[in-house]
Formats: structure tokens, sequence, C-alpha cells
């Protein structure tokens, strides 16, 4: 089905939510937009939970579909309560979400664990295919493995586009929004990183106009 508004992807967030704000401001999306969010939206920034708290109002006015990012999957996997995944979850930059959750799990509202269990994998509208980190080369999208969806990095990076559709995606910092010959967008711009040269920034691509707008 055509979409007849704006289709705008967001890279990752980080706990941004000073930026995220900005951003969407600046594209005061419509009734006939949809935002794709492409994971990552806690951990490493000051405010994780607010992040998560804008984004639940923000779908009440706004059509939003949120993937879910290896920052997700970590918090997850860390909910089984077992060691070996909260000090990953710890060690991937979990600590500032641990703190903006008042310092314990059981403390994470009912509807912000349910936000967390509801992100999809991957999104397909018309001919793009969004995702947080890539694909796996050489599998359909149905063969794929979700740990690659969301973890994979060089393997993705240095690829040929062979799925047939404009592939987005975040997890790999770039100092500029990139887009390849082959028709893969890359939008992950370093906001979790703002201390290194170049990086810092928050953002979105209307993918039909390869229009880019930063915070």
């Amino acid at each position: 089905m055509t979409f007849s508004g704006r289709l705008i992807a967001i890279g990752d967030i980080h706990g941004n939510l000073l930026k995220l704000h900005a951003l969407v401001e600046a594209l005061n999306p419509g009734p006939k937009d949809k935002l794709i969010f492409l994971g990552d939206y806690i951990n490493l920034g000051p405010n994780s939970r607010g992040v998560v708290d804008y984004l639940l109002d923000l779908q009440r006015r706004v059509s939003c579909v949120f993937l879910r990012g290896d920052a997700e999957d970590y918090l997850l996997d860390a909910l089984s309560y077992e060691d070996i995944p909260v000090i990953r979850f710890i060690q991937s930059g979990g600590g500032k979400t641990w703190k903006s959750y008042g310092g314990a799990f059981d403390k994470i509202p009912k509807k912000h664990l349910q936000f967390f269990q509801d992100l999809k994998p991957y999104h397909i509208e018309e001919d793009f295919l969004f995702v947080h980190a890539g694909l796996r080369p050489g599998r359909g999208l149905k063969e794929q493995k979700t740990k690659d969806l969301l973890h994979i990095r060089e393997e993705y990076i240095w690829c040929r586009n062979e799925w047939g559709k404009t592939i987005v995606s975040g997890h790999t910092p770039v100092k500029t929004p990139k887009i390849t010959k082959d028709g893969r967008i890359f939008l992950d711009t370093g906001v979790a990183y703002p201390e290194r040269e170049g990086f810092g920034f928050l953002t979105a691509c209307e993918v039909k106009s390869r229009e880019f707008i930063s915070a």
C-alpha cells in the first residue's frame, strides 16, 4: 500500500530526550506522516525513561513504528535476572538507564515493559526495509536471525544490497548520514558520543525524498 504522507526514519536516540524533542519539533509531523524509529531508545544518554515516556505520548498523536535495537535486546535479556545478561546490559551502557529507572528493574513501569516487549525486529513499507543493525548477507529476509537484525555490523557494512529494497538502518555510527550506491541508508550519527569530533547528532530521514534533518 502506498503511503501518502512523509515516511520518516529516526536513528538511535540513546536516552537523549532534549535532542529527540528538538528533532520532532523540527519535523512537525502531521496526521498523514509516519515515523519509523530504528531502535536504541535507551542506554548511554541521560534520560532513557523520559525518552520512552515521550514516545508513548507521541504515538497517541502521530503514526509511529518502533523497532527493537540491541540496547533494548540487552535490557530484555537482563530482565531474566541472570548474572551474565545483567553484566552485558551494564557493559553496553545500561548504567544510566538503570539509574533513570531508580536503580531496580522492578521499578520499570508496566507500560514501559510492554513497550520494550512489543518492539518489532524490522518493518517493510513500500520499497523500504527498516531495521536496526542490518541483515546477514546470503540469507533471505525470512531466514534472518533476530540477533543479526539487532547486532550485526561489519558483515552488513561491507556487503552489497541483495534484498531488492532500500534498507534503512541505525546502529553503526557515521559522522554524516550515509546513502550507499546500492540503496542503503545509515542514520546513526552518534548522538551518544558528543565528545567525539563529528558525532553527537540525532538524525532523521524522509526516505522517499532522501532529505535529512538533524538535531
